[in-house]
């Protein structure tokens, strides 16, 4: 006996056309390393909708062994440098379909969305020795986890130069207990 079934299903036209073609270039994280930074990071990034730039995490390079995850609301800043490989232009003439952080022909990172920030810290699990890939291709990033992928439209601006506003010299030094500092901070 032969048996047909019709399934009902969306129409592939009504949904987002995937990035193909070749990676701009590829950073690899440590998923636990990943999950604990995005999480230090991401309760910064903007709510304002008005300020796009703002709204998810900068990822960016920083030296040739680590990467900076970065957030600001424009009150407050947060940043992790984590260990990371990566091969990302440096360089580059600007692709056609390249994100705005590419800057007078020079790379500088790119923006993640606040959303999908949401739905990666839900999903990856953070177990040590688990790699997180990312993808650049083009306006979108493809997160790599295991089998699973998720095609991620970047933020489409560039992130504001937040080194202007980080000391470069201090005057004195703190030291101080880390029990004791946590438990101050928390009367605040």
């Amino acid at each position: 006996p032969e048996l047909n079934h019709e399934l009902d299903a969306l129409d592939p036209a009504d949904f987002p056309a995937v990035p193909s073609g070749t990676a701009l270039g590829w950073i690899t994280f440590d998923a636990a390393d990943f999950v604990r930074a995005l999480r230090a990071v991401a309760v910064a990034a903007s709510t304002d909708e008005t300020r796009s730039n703002l709204n998810g995490v900068f990822i960016a390079p920083d030296g040739d062994n680590a990467a900076a995850l970065t957030a600001t609301d424009g009150h407050r800043l947060h940043r992790a440098t984590l260990p990371a490989q990566h091969v990302l232009p440096t360089h580059w003439p600007r692709p056609e379909n390249a994100p705005k952080s590419y800057v007078a022909d020079r790379f500088a990172g790119f923006i993640v969305p606040r959303s999908a920030i949401a739905i990666l810290l839900r999903r990856i699990n953070p177990v040590a020795g688990e790699r997180v890939v990312m993808q650049l291709r083009g306006t979108h990033v493809v997160v790599k986890v295991g089998v699973v992928e998720w095609t991620v439209r970047l933020v489409d601006d560039q992130f504001p130069d937040y080194t202007q506003v980080l000391p470069t010299s201090h005057d004195w030094t703190i030291e101080a207990d880390g029990d004791t500092l946590d438990a101050a901070i928390e009367k605040l």
